[in-house]
């Protein structure tokens, strides 16, 4: 989903059919080659995920599907540099859980991983990513309904 922070334009796009890493990629390269505006993506990899689910962790499939993402991310830092869209960009990457070692079995799933291009804590849960967008973006959260988690991950 973008939302378009100058005009409020939305574009959405959902479907319930899994796309390669390659897939979401192509999708954000073709938004981008097509955006001046300033914007907010959220962007799901779920190529990663299903290959955990269907092969275990350790598999040669599911180390592929990272090794997969780790490049597209990096071929889209550099699309965003080149456009000169990097400087101005804040990028949070998150894990919705992790996957026990040699097992398809998922632990702590109220746990997010989460790396940012700004400071955060490291000890968080998925449910403070909604409210620390809001508050990186100034919006207001502590009124929200129902009650958005207070345990923000900037400072």
């Amino acid at each position: 989903a973008l939302i378009s922070s100058k005009n409020i334009s939305r574009f959405c796009s959902y479907s319930e059919v899994e796309r390669t890493t390659w897939q979401v990629y192509s999708l954000i390269s073709n938004f981008l080659k097509h955006t001046k505006q300033p914007f907010f993506m959220f962007a799901n990899f779920t190529e990663t995920d299903y290959n955990g689910h269907k092969f275990r962790n350790g598999a040669e499939r599911y180390s592929n599907a990272i090794y997969r993402f780790d490049h597209i991310l990096g071929k889209l830092l550099k699309e965003l540099e080149k456009r000169k869209m990097l400087k101005n960009t804040h990028i949070i990457l998150t894990t919705n859980y992790g996957f026990e070692p040699n097992s398809r079995e998922h632990t702590n799933h109220n746990k997010s991983f989460v790396i940012s291009s700004f400071k955060i804590r490291y000890k968080r849960y998925q449910t403070s990513l909604v409210p620390t967008i809001y508050k990186l973006y100034g919006l207001p959260y502590k009124e929200f309904i129902p009650k958005l988690n207070p345990n923000l991950l900037i400072y």
